[in-house]
């Protein structure tokens, strides 16, 4: 996701700051101080799209919302098979 200016504007939070080195970690407060994001489960650095392991946490997450997309030929270069 990209949180542009006007994006942040919008939901009232601050722009994410990156300074191209360090991790760059999206917003947990608006800008009243409510909560807005929380990061619940770090699942680590992968040397590849870890595209399987999406599908399958999104099917916990959501049900078939991650499921329900196929290993079709369009989504070959993404797969091993």
């Amino acid at each position: 996701p990209a949180f542009n200016k006007t994006l942040c504007e919008r939901f009232d939070v601050p722009p994410l700051e990156f300074d191209g080195i360090n991790d760059a970690l999206f917003q947990p407060f608006d800008n009243q101080g409510r909560r807005h994001m929380e990061y619940v489960n770090d699942r680590g650095t992968h040397p590849d799209l870890p595209f399987d392991e999406m599908l399958r946490a999104l099917g916990e997450a959501y049900g078939n919302l991650g499921t329900r997309f196929g290993h079709d030929e369009k989504d070959a270069p993404f797969h091993d098979d």
